[in-house]
């Protein structure tokens, strides 16, 4: 399955970069292999990252010290978010021309 999968990235790499657009040059997690608007919409995001990641609630639920309600009241919250994502963006995709 693995290999499978490989495979499959591959071909959508050649794929995309057949196509003309930027593609990953280097290690998945590495984020100096992707194109510079990649780079620096990351970057954009770093300040909200640190907020989200200096929250209590994520510090409770990274020591797994949350109690029993408030995990589940955060995932029936979160889930909808979950749930409603490949909508979301299937949505937006509707709004972009090839090219």
């Amino acid at each position: 399955m693995r290999y499978d999968r490989r495979l499959k990235s591959e071909a959508y790499t050649a794929a995309v970069s057949k196509a003309g657009e930027a593609v990953r040059s280097g290690p998945i997690r590495e984020l100096a292999s992707y194109p510079r608007w990649a780079q620096e919409m990351i970057e954009s995001c770093e300040e909200a990252k640190q907020r989200m990641l200096g929250h209590q609630l994520w510090k409770l639920m990274k020591a797994a010290q949350l109690d029993e309600k408030t995990t589940r009241n955060f995932l029936i919250g979160a889930w909808r978010l979950v749930d409603q994502f490949p909508q979301y963006m299937a949505m937006n995709l509707l709004k972009v021309s090839y090219g």
